[in-house]
């Protein structure tokens, strides 16, 4: 899992859909879960906008994309 600048991300939170199996990727961005072909992955990131992605293969590559930050603003 890596950011727009493909740098590992740290943290990203992943968890299949519909179950409470989830892990954390490692500070290479890398992880491994018990899921199978069918299940849809959610991952999850504070401040990155939350993906949804289907197993597909052995290897799932996502790019987080940040938050509009503008929606995360306090108007004073």
């Amino acid at each position: 899992v890596v950011d727009e600048l493909g740098d590992p991300l740290l943290g990203v939170s992943i968890l299949i859909h519909g179950t409470t199996i989830g892990v954390i990727t490692a500070p290479n961005g890398q992880y491994t879960i018990g899921a199978k072909y069918g299940d849809v992955l959610e991952f999850s990131f504070i401040g990155y906008v939350t993906q949804s992605v289907m197993v597909t293969s052995n290897t799932i590559n996502v790019k987080m994309v940040e938050e509009n930050s503008s929606l995360n603003e306090v108007n004073h």
